[in-house]
């Protein structure tokens, strides 16, 4: 496993810090785990953790979920969007779908949606962004393409909607992720 050392500006400790595309992409260790080992060096845990996050592929993928379901535009092209999805040929991948370590529909995601849904029918918010959303959802979770996948909405496809509808400006998306994560990271 490639590594780097990492020493502590204060005590001048040393360790050898596994790189985090090996450890942090694999789901094997977890930020906090990975902090303990560290010797609590919060600051490095926390600075870890954040870029760990970055890009469309985690972090920033609710994001990237937003970003397509705008790109699509309509509720009426979405059928469109679903045939190049499924077209082995077309190397468009329909985002907030499918997760290569969960593969059922993820509990989690259950409950955003359930968050979503009532936030949607308390504030009568109506959006065309949450109506592609819901047609791509009804979509998949009932087309054997994507049932015989796993290919399940993931948390990023709800949260997505959810922190749209919350009126958080997407540049924020990737820092509230952060916010929930940050006391795990430093325990």
């Amino acid at each position: 496993m490639k590594s780097v050392t990492l020493t502590d500006n204060q005590s001048g400790k040393t360790v050898e810090f596994p790189l985090l595309e090996s450890v942090l992409g694999s789901h094997v260790i977890d930020i906090s785990s990975l902090n303990k080992e560290l010797g609590y060096f919060t600051y490095a845990a926390i600075s870890a953790g954040i870029n760990a996050l970055w890009g469309r592929a985690h972090g920033g993928a609710n994001e990237s979920v937003v970003d397509q379901l705008e790109m699509i535009g309509d509720v009426s092209r979405v059928d469109a969007f679903i045939a190049r999805a499924k077209d082995p040929n077309d190397d468009f991948g329909l985002m907030g779908f499918g997760h290569r370590v969960y593969k059922n529909f993820n509990p989690r995601a259950r409950v955003l949606k359930k968050m979503r849904d009532k936030l949607q029918a308390e504030l009568g918010i109506s959006s065309k962004i949450i109506e592609i959303a819901n047609r791509i959802e009804e979509i998949a979770l009932n087309d054997e393409y994507f049932v015989s996948r796993n290919l399940y909405p993931s948390i990023d496809f709800y949260s997505g909607t959810l922190l749209l509808a919350l009126q958080i400006p997407r540049s924020m998306f990737t820092p509230v992720f952060v916010i929930g994560r940050t006391v795990g990271w430093i325990t």
